[in-house]
């Protein structure tokens, strides 16, 4: 009996490894895919593409749910066939993430997260307001693909990041965000 136990144990550990690993495989896997869709994206800039090629560049990377939402918003019918333009206001692109370690992966079951904080540097005194830009990818048939561009972060995922968003701007100094503002002395 002690014998069918301790191997049914190591068999559920080896299962569970196994599972941790995929799992571990698919977050190496997401922001590269994102990356790229990210650059399908912008490719549509360049010049003017039939809606069969639009359609050809988007669709390895997102679902078809989302490309509809995309072309709507932002695709331009041009003298030779159809383009995008730059924007300041850009819906429904991938956010400029920097895919370093502060952009974050988070897996659940079929739907995977690419969340990045954001900071937000306010006029006056130094302040900021923490922000995340994300996207939602859905894994369909073994493939993981752009569902939606996040303009808030579920709670879920919030949770996982371990952080409770506040409604409240705190003032706080961030160096990092401090580099970004161009400093400029008073002579008197």
């Amino acid at each position: 009996m002690r014998v069918f136990t301790i191997c049914g144990l190591l068999m559920l550990s080896l299962l569970c490894g196994q599972a941790q690993q995929v799992y571990a495989s698919d977050a190496a896997i997401i922001k590269p895919i994102v990356k790229r869709a990210f650059d399908s994206q912008v490719q549509l800039s360049e010049r003017e593409r039939t809606l069969k090629q639009i359609r050809e560049i988007l669709n390895p990377y997102f679902t078809k749910r989302f490309i509809p939402k995309f072309l709507k918003e932002n695709l331009v019918k041009t003298d030779n066939g159809y383009q995008t333009f730059g924007t300041d206001f850009p819906i429904y692109y991938i956010p400029f993430f920097l895919y370093d370690e502060n952009t974050k992966v988070i897996l659940m079951k079929n739907e995977a997260y690419v969340i990045e904080e954001i900071i937000h540097i306010q006029s006056g005194p130094t302040s900021n307001n923490k922000n995340y830009k994300g996207v939602k990818l859905i894994k369909r048939n073994g493939t993981w693909k752009v569902d939606e561009v996040l303009i808030d972060i579920p709670a879920k995922v919030l949770k996982q990041l371990k952080y409770i968003p506040s409604k409240k701007n705190r003032p706080i100094f961030d160096h990092k965000a401090a580099i970004h503002i161009s400093f400029h002395p008073i002579i008197i």
